[in-house]
Order: structure tokens, then sequence, then C-alpha cells
């Protein structure tokens, strides 16, 4: 294998992240060993194996910068509860599944070629608008594994190759995005990043697969209106006995009482609107359970808790019970603090309770304890 040195290819054998890379095999007897290996460099770097094992991988590392300058997201913007504007790829790579992240959204917008503009106008409460990267990756691309060989799709190693690309990044992305301004395109990209293989002496076949991620933040200039969707804004970490977190988004609700979340608002914003949202849902695994395992001698029921919600009124220093997905439009501020604090109360007023697992046709019931998501808040007005 031959490359020229200076292409970003990492040199073998050392020190990286921790790690130490060598050609090596194991020797039992007294030989002194087996030369399994010849590493040259110079104006080109080649490495030599010998008695090489059938199916053993060789892994070489590399860094390259490419250069990508352009501003994909400058022309986005929300407006009427939409993502609204339009990418415009100025850039020479093919932007493929590509897919928006904001706030607690991860809206995928599709395939845009160089050259191409894709105008925007999407609902955040459009059924395309994914709230966990799980539902995000099983839907549009594939699931990691099915219960039987039948279910995969006929084409589920090109699926689940792509799906792959964003999986490594989104989880660890979508945690870290929630609770600031930042907004995100990921994309993948098949064109060729060439490092100049040569393997034993010809050009090797390729299979090239990057992933773009373009970053951008959510400005508000002076006396613009502005909206702020879901996630952009997160609540206080609640830290009670009442319930516990499953995930980024999920709480798994063990105890009756009331769980409390303060959300603080920026203070260069004069509200108008406030909408705040929160309800009950049952993870993936489990929605796959229930139909895939369901049968006439077994069932499954969903446990559904008893909830009220409240937000604490600055004016009257008390409690208004509100829905548990509430505009407010009249007098927002009585419901924002000094200090730009929305206190949200859910009082858990009563747990659902099992009855029995054999009923009296003989029919196993399972019961499932849907989880409460964490609420959100978006928000309409006036930037000061």
């Amino acid at each position: 294998m031959e490359y020229p040195n200076d292409n970003g290819i990492e040199t073998p054998f050392v020190l990286q992240e921790d790690y130490y890379y060598y050609m090596y095999r194991p020797v039992t007897d007294d030989s002194g060993g087996q030369l399994i290996g010849k590493y040259t460099t110079g104006d080109r770097t080649s490495i030599e194996q010998y008695d090489v094992m059938l199916w053993t991988p060789t892994v070489l590392n590399a860094k390259k910068t490419v250069p990508f300058a352009a501003d994909l997201l400058k022309n986005i913007y929300i407006k009427s509860g939409k993502l609204k504007g339009e990418v415009v790829n100025t850039t020479q790579f093919d932007l493929l599944d590509a897919v928006i992240v904001i706030g607690n959204n991860i809206i995928p917008v599709g395939d845009i070629y160089s050259g191409e503009t894709l105008p925007l106008d999407v609902s955040f409460d459009g059924n395309n608008v994914y709230k966990q990267p799980e539902e995000y990756l099983d839907s549009e691309f594939c699931r990691s594994y099915y219960r039987s060989l039948s279910d995969y799709p006929e084409n589920f190693a090109e699926r689940i190759k792509r799906r792959r690309i964003f999986e490594n990044v989104i989880y660890n992305l979508f945690n870290n995005i929630q609770g600031n301004n930042r907004f995100m395109l990921l994309a993948r990209n098949e064109q060729e990043i060439d490092y100049g293989f040569i393997i034993n002496g010809k050009e090797p076949q390729k299979y090239s697969q990057s992933l773009v991620v373009v970053e951008n933040n959510l400005e508000f200039k002076s006396g613009e209106e502005v909206e702020i969707p879901g996630g952009i804004i997160t609540p206080s970490y609640y830290t009670g006995d009442v319930g516990w977190y499953e995930g980024v988004n999920g709480i798994r609700v063990n105890n009756i009482g009331q769980m409390e979340f303060v959300f603080t608002l920026p203070g260069n914003l004069e509200v108008s609107e406030m909408r705040l949202s929160v309800e009950g849902y049952l993870p993936l695994y489990m929605k796959y359970r229930m139909v895939e395992e369901a049968n006439d001698n077994y069932k499954f029921e969903v446990l559904e808790n008893e909830y009220e919600y409240y937000l604490y009124n600055t004016e009257t220093y008390q409690w208004d019970e509100i829905e548990n997905n509430s505009t407010v439009t009249e007098n927002p501020d009585k419901y924002i603090g000094a200090g730009g604090e929305v206190r949200m109360m859910i009082k858990v007023v009563s747990l659902a309770q099992e009855t029995k697992d054999l009923d009296d046709q003989g029919v196993y019931k399972e019961y499932m304890r849907e989880l409460l998501s964490v609420p959100e808040i978006s928000l309409k007005g006036v930037a000061r």
C-alpha cells in the first residue's frame, strides 16, 4: 500500500488518542519472531504486509482540511410556528439526507445537491418533525435490528450504512444543542476525498461516506418579531423523588407529589405569547414490543397516570391551573418573574394501578407505564 506522505494520513505505530497501533502477530515458539510487515517513508510512504490472514483489516487514520466556504443557514428563520427560508448550497458538495436540528426538533429536509436551493416551510407540529433521535433514525432509515428475518427491508445493508453515518454523532449533538440558540444542518456526502492510495500497484475500489455539519445561531435584532421554538429554552433539572429522568426528554413517574420546573427567559424579549406543553408517551422499544409480541394469549396495557398542570401567577402569588398543552396570549407577563423566570408545576394526582396479570379468559396481561415528557416552552414576542 502506497500513498503520498503529505496527504493527512497519520503515521501508524505511534501514540494516537491513548492507543498504540501496531502490526503484530504473537509467536509461541523460540524462533525469535516472524517478519510480517515493512514500513518505508520518503516522498511516498509504503506499508507492506506479509502472510496476511484472510479478512484481516488494516486501519489507518487520516486528518485532512478541505475548503468549505458557505453560509448555508443564513436565510433560515422562524415564523408562524414554522421553519422558513431556504438553504442555498453554494458548496462543491452534495448534501444528502440533510436534516436540521434546532432545539429538541429534528427536521429532515432531503437532498440538496451542489448548486441547488431548497425552500423551507416546515411546521414544528408536523408529522415529519421528530423529538427523539431514535425515532428519526428508525423512521428515515431503518431500525438497527428486527425480531424476524422477514421484517428486514430488502435494502437493509444500504439503509443501515446511511443510518450509521448520522447515528455516530446525532445523539451527542442533540443532547448538547438543547438549551441554547444554536442550530445545525447535518448531511451525508458520497464524493471522494482523495488520499492517493495505491494498493498492490493498482488504484483500489473506494467507498466514500462523509458527514457534513454546519452550525449557526438564532439571532434577534432589536425591534424584530421573534419566535423561539421548544427546546431552545430548557427548564431547570428536577431532582425530587416523584420521578427520575429517562433519556434526555423523558421522566419516569413513580410517586404522587409535585414536580416544579423553572424556565428562564431572555431578558431582551418582550413576550406576547407563550406556549407550554407536556405529554405522556411510550418509548419506541415499548411500542415495538406491543406490536410484535402481542397475541391472543398475551396482551399489553398502558398505564396512564393522572396529572394536573399549573403556572405560577406573579400578580396573585397563586398557582393557576392550565391544560397540558396551553397557549397564553392574554397578559403573559403575569407568569414571568422579575428575573425572567416562568415556573411550571406538575402535580401527580394518582398513579395508574395494575389489576391482575391473568384475566378470566386466561389471557396474560403485561403492564407498561407511560413516561412523561420534560415540559417545553415556545415563545413569540419582540426583541428589545
